[in-house]
């Protein structure tokens, strides 16, 4: 096939949705399609470096890259205008499309990036074959959690119900809907918000995958020393980490010889930093800035536990990489992570009518489990690399453009 790929986001060697953009990209090529990828200037660098390694060197002929920004507006990564400029890029490559698709005449049209349910893709307007997603961005933090949250975070959370209502409502998304051939959805939390007249043409599917590359782990049954918990994501409110932090709070309480290990940055972290103070375990936890892709892999291969309990993650990358590298993970039963995470890797901490202060006592009875019962963590260990196996790169995005093939 001939694919027009679009992927705001697009950079190798990143986690989150530049990588997989990336990941799509050159996973598509390798299934024998030849792929144009749309995206961005600023991911060129990084780009144009990856191709000219030999572990390109199979996808030479199958992947072209183009690169395109609005000449108005030269914008580097992050920002807080970052959504406004995404939306404008979405309507403004449309122009750019409609000329390569008659040099190429393409076969299938794809939007992989953002992988956002609110905002629409306007690649439909080519006439071809057009799959959205995945997407995510249904998801919502269980309604008693809230009730822990500051005012702000409360009122953060609403504005976004409403927000997520009012897609559900919009005719630009409905038209699209109409035009796309598939609508892949990442949750059913996210599903359940396209309209239900589209249902028949809508799925759920990951987005995400990774590759063969894990670390040899470090045995904890060997050492009881030190039982090391890990914690990857932004401090922002909705990540978890304040339910993480209060749950490890109570079982070193136990276990005092734990240690918590915090990789991110965020807005909420100088508040998480007091609070391990108020808890007296500052001592216990080390906070750790971002930290590139390469060396984040080896970290997990140096810790015992994967805790990530968050609110309404739509994916799980990290969770993902967790299990590759044989953690045992705990998530709460909501959004991507619970989807990754069954029983035989990890722990899934109900939310169902539960308060904070239940969660977090179930968080922490599950810490208690994993680390007093060491049969059930080295067969949650051992069973984790083989549930991430069922996510490799290949098997994703085979299993969707088999399906594209057939549809086409």
């Amino acid at each position: 096939m001939k694919v027009l790929l679009s992927a705001y986001s697009c950079e190798p060697g990143s986690g989150s949705e530049p990588g997989v953009g990336w990941n799509w990209a050159i996973n598509i090529a390798r299934r024998g399609d030849s792929v144009w990828v749309l995206t961005r200037k600023v991911h060129r660098e990084r780009i144009e470096q990856e191709l000219k390694k030999d572990s390109c060197s199979d996808v030479s002929d199958k992947l072209h890259f183009v690169y395109y920004d609005m000449p108005f507006w030269e914008r580097k990564k992050g920002g807080k205008f970052a959504q406004i400029h995404y939306l404008m890029w979405q309507y403004f490559i449309l122009k750019e499309s409609l000329a390569l698709n008659k040099k190429v005449d393409f076969d299938a049209v794809h939007h992989i990036t953002f992988g956002v349910f609110r905002h629409p893709s306007y690649l439909y307007f080519l006439g071809k074959p057009f799959f959205f997603g995945p997407v995510g961005g249904g998801e919502t933090s269980p309604k008693k959690l809230r009730k822990a949250l500051s005012i702000k975070n409360q009122l953060k959370e609403q504005v976004r119900d409403i927000i997520n209502l009012i897609a559900y409502y919009d005719p630009l998304l409905r038209l699209m809907y109409k035009r796309t051939s598939i609508i892949y959805c990442k949750t059913l939390d996210t599903m359940n918000l396209i309209p239900k007249k589209f249902h028949y043409k809508t799925k759920v599917f990951t987005e995400i995958g990774m590759d063969n590359r894990s670390f040899n782990k470090r045995s904890k049954v060997a050492n009881n020393k030190e039982f090391r918990v890990l914690f990857v994501g932004r401090l922002i409110y909705w990540k978890g980490a304040h339910l993480a932090l209060e749950a490890f709070a109570r079982f070193s309480k136990i276990h005092n010889e734990a240690k918590f290990y915090v990789i991110g940055d965020g807005e909420e972290k100088v508040k998480l930093m007091n609070r391990a103070k108020q808890l007296g375990i500052s001592d216990s936890v080390e906070w750790t800035a971002w930290i590139d892709q390469h060396q984040l892999l080896r970290m997990y291969a140096e810790h015992d536990v994967f805790l990530f309990p968050s609110l309404h993650d739509s994916s799980g990358n990290v969770v993902l990489e967790a299990i590759n590298n044989s953690l045992p993970v705990i998530c709460l039963d909501v959004g991507g992570p619970a989807t990754i995470i069954n029983d035989k890797c990890g722990e899934i901490i109900s939310t169902y009518n539960k308060t904070q202060e239940e969660v977090v006592e179930n968080i922490k009875n599950s810490l208690m489990n994993l680390y007093i019962n060491k049969d059930v963590y080295e067969r949650y260990s051992e069973c984790a690399q083989l549930r991430s196996s069922q996510f490799r790169w290949e098997k994703v995005v085979n299993a969707m453009y088999e399906e594209i093939e057939r549809t086409i």
